[in-house]
């Protein structure tokens, strides 16, 4: 729902912020469940943050592995 949603638009820009920071430092995994369990938040809003930074070129995703920082 919106709740979601809005969860997601967060995350987006905590990761974002982080990556542009250089505390995500290229080549280091974005594993749902590590960043679930530290930012307290279920797996629909960290996959689809994580699918929006894949869109905008910040995140490459992989097949079976983890999508990594670019």
């Amino acid at each position: 729902g919106g709740d979601e949603r809005r969860v997601a638009d967060v995350l987006a820009d905590i990761f974002r912020k982080r990556i542009m920071d250089g505390e995500y430092l290229p080549g280091m995994r974005l594993v749902e469940s590590d960043l679930t369990g530290l930012y307290g938040v279920s797996r629909g809003p960290v996959r689809e943050a994580i699918k929006r930074l894949i869109a905008e070129g910040y995140v490459e995703a992989e097949k079976h592995h983890s999508p990594t920082v670019k």
